[in-house]
């Protein structure tokens, strides 16, 4: 696993912080630790997408489920993701030592821990990020900051990041108290595009 660019080793202890919150009505996969909830058939759908395609970015990660699951299945395949951490688990950014605990055995999985805007601001200036990643992204999946103008920005800068024929993946556009679900159709009318819902968790676009 690498952290903003740096290797770190398998071994690492892990710090403490991010407690468990009130058990949650789901069931956190076996060998893994947090609290975050993406369903069995939303990372069985991402499974299914990677078969043909090699790079995926996470565009709010949290405690590192998914993404280790995926970057499991594919040990080729290149995985990226971004939050803004903390430690203590007591907000809604992720967290840093359950993100660790999920990925550290991979050497698949480059997490970067900054405001998403700004590291994804970055990729697109930087041009040796474009020829090291051998292009840019197959699949982008937005789950980051929920409101209405941190959500719109992010689905921007990933379509940006996002190769021809790649797909970008909305989460929680079913939930009519955060921005993003007012956003989706709103950044899909933008592009021209139309969004595949997903049994109302989020959404597809095929670019």
């Amino acid at each position: 696993m690498y952290i903003n660019d740096t290797e770190i080793e398998k071994g690492v202890s892990i710090p403490e912080g991010c407690p468990e919150r009130p058990t949650p009505p789901w069931t956190v996969p076996k060998g893994k630790v947090g609290t975050s909830f993406i369903s069995k058939l939303l990372v069985n759908n991402f499974i299914e997408l990677l078969k043909t395609r090699n790079r995926y970015l996470e565009v709010g990660s949290f405690d590192g489920i998914a993404i280790s699951m995926l970057a499991e299945q594919y040990p080729d395949k290149d995985f990226y993701a971004i939050d803004l951490l903390q430690n203590d688990g007591t907000g809604s950014a992720g967290c840093l030592p359950y993100i660790i605990q999920n990925n550290k055995h991979l050497d698949n999985v480059h997490l970067y821990t900054d405001r998403s805007q700004e590291v994804m601001s970055n990729w697109l200036g930087n041009e040796k990020f474009k020829v090291d990643t051998a292009g840019m992204f197959d699949i982008v999946f937005i789950d980051g900051n929920h409101t209405y103008e941190d959500s719109l920005v992010d689905m921007c800068l990933g379509w940006s990041l996002l190769n021809e024929n790649g797909v970008m993946v909305v989460h929680d556009t079913n939930q009519t108290a955060i921005g993003v679900c007012y956003t989706a159709p709103l950044f899909c009318k933008l592009i021209g595009k139309e969004m595949i819902k997903f049994h109302g968790e989020g959404g597809f676009i095929f670019k």
